[in-house]
């Protein structure tokens, strides 16, 4: 596979992330009812079992991107602890932090993926 089919697949997984963590925020902040919400429990079990390490059930795509976000944020970013406040109606808004973090990196790592495609450099 060439580099750009690698950067492509890539891109298309960091815009789904981004895509499925913006539409949980954009309801978190609007105090919507998100549990049912298509998108956030698609995220809420995308998490769960990225904390649970079930690799059986997160495909190749997911687990690049949860390595990528795991290296940018390091020890901010729990995925137990976020699967917890996602699985806990109480605790959701605290999710909010770090999803926006993770938002960031998102958006910051899926320009970085763009240029290389679009320049092809590394």
């Amino acid at each position: 596979m060439s580099d750009l089919g690698l950067y492509a697949g890539l891109s298309e997984a960091l815009r789904r992330w981004a895509d499925l963590i913006d539409d949980v925020l954009s309801g978190l902040k609007q105090g919507a009812v998100l549990p049912g919400r298509r998108s956030f429990e698609e995220l809420k079990q995308l998490i769960a079992d990225i904390a649970r390490n079930d690799y059986a059930a997160v495909d190749f795509s997911d687990q690049r991107v949860a390595n990528i976000l795991a290296l940018e944020l390091g020890k901010q970013l729990d995925w137990g602890e976020l699967a917890e406040q996602l699985n806990n109606p109480e605790r959701c808004a605290q999710a909010t932090r770090v999803l926006e973090f993770i938002a960031q990196r998102l958006a910051a790592e899926h320009a970085s993926v763009v240029a290389r495609m679009r320049w092809g450099r590394p």
